[in-house]
Order: structure tokens, then C-alpha cells, then sequence
């Protein structure tokens, strides 16, 4: 009699654990997280080496400001975030030359003009054109 009535029970159990979902990640804050390049345009972001900084950003809440590195110049500048748009404005780097990593920081401040939009899933950024193509896709470190 007993087994009777644990069957349905577990048979319960078991449908409600194979069609429970996977907790979901909460997204990123796009403002106010360390933001390090994993691709710009088709090309993974190298990884530094030597002299050289990891390319990052962060979107700063208070005035709004732009810093970050190229991997081998600080940046910095402005932006503004309204809805699904983000621009940057202002951006500069300072003239340092760098044996390695150039081109990658050239194609990040290109990215960065370009700049019309956003997407954020996870700890994933991605920063698109106007006509919604990725430029860059950055993950969200936490220290």
C-alpha cells in the first residue's frame, strides 16, 4: 500500500526536476563594471604580455564618464546610455607606443566612435553599430 502512494509521488518529483530551468544569471550592470575586451570586430582580444594592460572599460555612473585602457594607452571620455543607445564622446589616449597590442587598441577607440547601442546578457557586454552588428563583446570581471 505504501509503495502505492510513493509512486506517484516520486514520478511527480522526477517531472519537476526535469522541467525545472536552470537559474538564470542576472545581467551586468552596464554602468560601474570593469568591463575586459574578449573580441574586437572578428579577432579575439590578446591577452597582455610585457609592459602591457589588459584592454578594458568602465562606464562610469557619476558624470558619466569613460576610463579604461587599450591595453597599452589609458582612455578616457564620455558617454551617455538611453535605453538600448550608447554613444561615447571625447575619447582620447594618451601617445604612448607600445611594441605589442597596437592594433587591437586602434580597433577598440574605432569600435568605441562607432558606437550606437548596446546588449547586455549575463556578464556579457556587446557594442553595436547603428545598425545593431557587434563591434566588441566584453566580459564583466569582479574583483
Amino acid at each position: 500500500m505504501r509503495g502505492a502512494l510513493l509512486a506517484p509521488l516520486l514520478a511527480g518529483l522526477l517531472v519537476a526536476c526535469a522541467t525545472s530551468k536552470t537559474p538564470q544569471v542576472p545581467d551586468a550592470p552596464v554602468t560601474n563594471t570593469y568591463w575586459k575586451l574578449g573580441r574586437i570586430g572578428a579577432a579575439v582580444a590578446h591577452a597582455p604580455g610585457g609592459q602591457q594592460r589588459e584592454a578594458q572599460i568602465t562606464l562610469h555612473l557619476d558624470g558619466q564618464r569613460l576610463t579604461g585602457s587599450g591595453g597599452c594607452n589609458a582612455l578616457t571620455g564620455q558617454y551617455v546610455v538611453a535605453g538600448s543607445t550608447l554613444t561615447f564622446t571625447g575619447v582620447v589616449a594618451t601617445r604612448k607606443a607600445c611594441l605589442e597590442g597596437m592594433e587591437q587598441e586602434q580597433a577598440l577607440l574605432s569600435a568605441l566612435s562607432k558606437t550606437g547601442g548596446w546588449r547586455i546578457k549575463g556578464d556579457h557586454l556587446w557594442l553595436l553599430d547603428v545598425g545593431g552588428d557587434t563591434l566588441a563583446e566584453f566580459d564583466a570581471v569582479y574583483f
